[in-house]
């Protein structure tokens, strides 16, 4: 009989164990539960990691996730946070500064990468009309959203 407690305690302390990672992880779960109800299903959010700046210069961090989406799958993406007046929460603000600075680094990147095509050939300075038709900025979303890379080369 003596054993019984011994095994309820062991049992209660695995159980315990089992959720160290909103121990562990108080800000990232903080940041992610401010989000939650934009979230189609709040209670399928799974913290992944933390990116931390990603290369860049905001005052949070990037936080990567697991939710799901309107199809019932799975899908990761990336939130940046930072200690707001009511604690962690979602740094929107910075998050579209970023994508804003990739989308102006790939247009110059490619315009730059045309404009030496085109003296190469020696069609001297074209304008260009293919610029003003790609989405650079959903390019960028993807970048800063979807991927887990570092931004630094960006920016």
């Amino acid at each position: 009989m003596s054993l019984r407690p011994a095994l309820i305690a062991a049992l209660c302390f695995g159980l315990a164990a089992c959720d160290t990672t909103k121990i562990t992880h108080h800000r990232e779960w903080a940041c992610l539960n401010a989000e939650k109800l934009n979230f189609k299903d709040p209670t399928s959010v799974k913290f992944v990691a933390n990116l931390g700046k990603r290369g860049t210069d905001v005052s949070g961090f990037w936080v990567r996730y697991l939710a799901k989406n309107s199809y019932g799958a799975y899908r990761q993406a990336n939130i940046l946070c930072y200690e707001g007046v009511y604690g962690w929460e979602r740094d929107a603000v910075g998050e579209f500064t970023v994508v804003s600075r990739v989308s102006v680094t790939l247009m110059k990147a490619n315009h730059d990468a045309r404009m030496a095509e085109a003296y190469k050939k020696g069609a001297g300075e074209p304008y260009d009309y293919g610029l003003l038709n790609k989405d650079y900025d959903a390019d960028a979303r993807r970048i800063v959203y979807d991927d887990a890379d570092d931004l630094g080369r960006y920016l």
